[in-house]
């Protein structure tokens, strides 16, 4: 009997759903702390780029606080108030978290994670460090998460938090249906509310590398010069012919697409700027090439049998002023300077393309009717006028 209590214990003690020990939580976490701090100083410390470079490619990976942290904390304490920082490093390490826990368990691991911060932990000013880490997800069950953060936590430092999540959150497209938004311009009002709370309450506070302070006053530039219905940002690239050009075009529609001639996306959609012309002859395909020059440009494109007029974005202003992330990213802009849309060349962006021609074309329509030009509709051929037949009377 006594062999088998030993055994049973024994058994419950490497179960990830055994009692967490909050001990060995604090050691996994104080070492990962270490860790960082040591890497930082030697990164600081090296000399020379190159130094630097190689410096940054040893960051810690965590694979082996990971363990240990499985270990100290499993599955069944994930709601125990303790248990918040190892639940805030998990959230921040999703891959980490994957890898980590064993594929039989990680169902059941993932779902009692979750839970905790739904039921528990959104409670805690600790869960302020998962804001940054939650803010990258499209989940309307995060999106709901964080709503709770910023509505009952009583620490401002995590309201902050939550609040520019939530603001990053809106800036995404298909998380929501319209309807539930409230438009457009309501979306936009939140993302306003939500900044402007975030830079109140914790603008000193850390999200990710950064801080909310510098992050909300870098959505602040995008809600007023990228979001849609703003007036587009000007730029200056080089035209084919080596003059300084500015874009959008005037009194036409233009269509940025801030490119690279090394990127398969961009490639693609280079490849059928003749046909996008011959579908969308109202509006202008605007390629903007990111290149040293020219004439590197010209060489990379050639080898991916590219020939087509571009812009050259040498030194990655225009990039910049837009705020391209990653290549391709493409910017419709109406004949009147207004921002469309903004982001991925994708189905959302074909949508706005296809609206903007009808409306394009609803204007033009409504011009001629105006001026008169309009051209009468075709009269049909009548047959001359003879007898009608006798009506019948049965």
């Amino acid at each position: 009997m006594r062999k088998f209590l030993v055994q049973a214990a024994l058994l419950l003690a490497l179960s990830p759903f055994a009692p967490g020990d909050e001990e060995l939580m604090k050691n996994a976490l104080a070492q990962w702390e270490q860790q960082i701090r040591e890497w930082r100083a030697a990164v600081s410390q090296a000399e020379g780029e190159r130094e630097k470079e190689k410096a940054r490619a040893g960051r810690p990976d965590g694979t082996e606080i990971a363990a240990a942290l499985w270990k100290a904390v499993g599955a069944n304490s994930f709601r125990e108030e303790w248990a918040c920082p190892a639940v805030v490093w998990w959230l921040e390490r999703p891959g980490l978290f994957e890898q980590t826990v064993p594929a039989e368990e990680r169902k059941k691991a993932v779902g009692a994670l979750w839970k905790s911060v739904e039921e528990v932990h959104y409670q805690n000013p600790l869960i302020a460090g998962a804001c940054a880490a939650l803010s990258r997800s499209a989940d309307v069950r995060v999106y709901r998460v964080l709503e709770k953060i910023y509505a009952a936590n009583p620490d401002d430092r995590a309201k902050g938090c939550a609040a520019l999540a939530l603001a990053f959150f809106l800036n995404k497209t298909n998380v929501f249906s319209e309807a539930e938004w409230g438009g457009d311009e309501m979306k936009k009002a939140r993302r306003v509310f939500y900044v402007r709370e975030a830079l109140l309450k914790a603008a000193d506070a850390p999200f990710g590398e950064s801080t909310v302070g510098e992050l909300a006053e870098e959505e602040i530039y995008r809600l007023r010069h990228l979001s849609e219905g703003s007036m587009a940002p000007a730029i200056t690239v080089i035209d084919g012919s080596g003059r300084a050009a500015s874009l959008p075009l005037r009194g036409r529609a233009s269509v940025l697409f801030f490119c690279t001639p090394d990127d398969e996306e961009s490639v693609a959609v280079l490849k059928r700027s003749a046909v996008f012309q011959t579908q969308y002859p109202e509006s202008a395909f605007c390629p903007v090439v990111y290149a040293p020059n020219r004439d590197e440009a010209e060489r990379r494109m050639a080898l991916c049998g590219i020939a087509c007029d571009f812009f050259l974005d040498a030194d990655g202003e225009a990039a910049r002023v837009y705020r391209v992330d990653r290549a391709p990213a493409v910017a419709l802009v109406s004949a009147n300077r207004r921002l469309l849309y903004f982001g991925a060349p994708d189905l959302n962006f074909q949508t706005r393309l296809d609206d903007c021609k009808r409306e394009m074309t609803r204007q033009k329509e409504a011009a001629a009717r105006e001026s008169g030009e309009e051209e009468p509709p075709p009269v049909e051929k009548q047959a001359p006028p003879g007898l009608r037949p006798m009506p019948r009377f049965d």
